[in-house]
């Protein structure tokens, strides 16, 4: 299959893009850079090649016309999680997911061909914030992360209008040796790990290894279309996951981080993602036959730090 991936060189993108590699794929890298960053930088091969074009600004006659692609797998978007949201951060983390999409598929409606599957990223956000018991059937929360989630979905099921399967894949927090993880382990391994606020909140979390594994399976099942919540069945609250981790460092984790602090710090995306947590199933992924390599926490982060 010849695949057309954004987001490509990101900790996400890079593993999903190596993969795809090893399965025989041939990819097409989206990267507004002129220079090849990431992993990938410098390679290119018959099986990987690159298209430089920033699809975050409107597109016009000096577009790129390439080959024809059966699949787009969309990660584009700036990391929610990444600084405090301000008015212009808002605007940032919209342009990047919403204006990005919208310019990919205006082009692609300008190209001699049409992709036969669109996977789209979106995030567990979508439920909004303090949801428990969710599965794909659950309503759209009402909190930013919930409008940035629906306002992207509705995007795509809107604009993508050829003959096309669609499939938003709502991610939960990625444990892996980036993202996260990598900006948490150095304090924890200092020993100053910390639950957040109360601890309660729920953490639904899914380990690298198994998204890309859902990803391959979401392909190799073309009758999977619409919403599927990408996150390990089974959750845990915020203050398991801070002992666990600890545990795994070999490391204590006593402190609590005071909510007043966080908000302080943080500001609104404190209360939205930190203080206010989700308790999300993977329903629909579990019903067609996918099995999980890590379905809980202590399997997941012994894997990744023993």
């Amino acid at each position: 299959m010849k695949i057309l991936v954004t987001g490509g060189t990101g900790f996400i993108g890079s593993a999903l893009v190596d993969l795809l590699l090893e399965q025989g794929h041939q990819v097409t890298i989206v990267s507004r850079q002129t220079q090849r960053k990431g992993a990938f930088a410098g390679k290119e091969s018959a099986q990987l090649s690159w298209l430089y074009w920033d699809f975050s600004k409107r597109q016009d006659e000096t577009a790129p016309v390439i080959e024809s692609h059966d699949a787009v797998i969309n990660l584009a978007g700036e990391g929610i999680a990444d600084k405090r949201w301000t008015a212009q951060r808002k605007q940032l983390l919209r342009q990047s997911r919403i204006d990005f999409t919208r310019n990919l598929i205006q082009w692609l409606k300008g190209q001699s061909w049409k992709p036969d599957h669109w996977l789209n990223a979106s995030a567990i956000g979508y439920y909004g914030a303090g949801k428990e018991q969710v599965t794909e059937e659950s309503s759209q929360g009402n909190d930013f992360a919930a409008s940035l989630c629906g306002d992207w979905e509705q995007l795509v099921d809107e604009q993508i209008d050829w003959p096309c399967r669609t499939v938003l894949m709502r991610f939960g927090v990625v444990l892996g040796h980036g993202g996260m993880l990598k900006k948490l382990k150095p304090s924890f391994a200092l020993g100053m790990g910390a639950k957040l606020g109360s601890g309660r909140q729920g953490f639904s979390w899914v380990h690298l290894e198994d998204l890309l594994a859902a990803v391959v399976w979401l392909f190799d099942n073309p009758d999977i279309e619409g919403a599927v919540n990408i996150t390990a069945p089974k959750f845990v609250d915020n203050s398991e996951f801070t002992q666990v981790f600890a545990s795994v460092l070999h490391r204590p984790a006593w402190m609590t981080m005071p909510p007043f602090l966080l908000k302080m710090m943080f500001g609104e995306m404190a209360e939205t993602l930190l203080l206010s947590g989700q308790w999300v199933y993977p329903k629909r992924l579990e019903l067609s036959g996918f099995t999980f390599k890590y379905p809980d926490i202590n399997t997941a982060l012994d894997d990744l730090f023993r």
